[in-house]
């Protein structure tokens, strides 16, 4: 699959979903998208990067996993999420990353974990972020962007009833 697509085919596609001025530098930023986009994007940052910086924006791996996504192409994940890890076992201040890719890891390797009830709560989808969706960032000029039609679910023929 595809670890990061070439900056061209970034702006090209992020322009098709209605991202129109590309910045000099390979940072993009959620408010330009109308707001189907923002939720893909907003979900997939809060799902798989390795945050640093502001959740408005996305670096160019994110931004090509998002074109594969809307594409149907592959986008190596597995790649991105290890390369992500081997850097932070290398920096000197290091923070649990991927805390749901864990706790797979952790459900298959233990047998019972019956005894521990205690939930945590992620707040990843409050209120605040649908609301947020909707607003209209500074540089979005209003266009809404549909999805691709390869994203969308196709409707399925419906079998003929049989008469009795």
């Amino acid at each position: 699959g595809v670890e990061c697509l070439a900056n061209e085919k970034i702006f090209a596609e992020l322009a098709r979903m209605g991202y129109d001025k590309p910045p000099p530098k390979l940072t993009f930023y959620k408010a330009i998208f109308s707001a189907q986009w923002k939720f893909l994007i907003h979900t997939l940052v809060q799902c798989v990067s390795a945050k640093r910086t502001a959740w408005n924006e996305f670096s160019c791996s994110i931004a090509s996993a998002v074109i594969c996504l809307a594409t149907d192409r592959e986008f190596n994940f597995f790649k991105y999420i290890f390369n992500i890890m081997v850097r932070n076992a290398d920096r000197p201040s290091k923070f649990l990353m991927y805390p749901r890719f864990l706790q797979v890891l952790i459900n298959n390797q233990m047998d019972d974990l019956s005894s521990h009830t205690t939930r945590y709560i992620s707040h990843a989808l409050t209120q605040k972020v649908f609301a947020n969706m909707h607003r209209v960032g500074k540089r979005f000029f209003g266009f809404e962007t549909p999805l691709f039609a390869s994203m969308l679910v196709q409707p399925q023929p419906q079998a003929a009833e049989e008469e009795d």
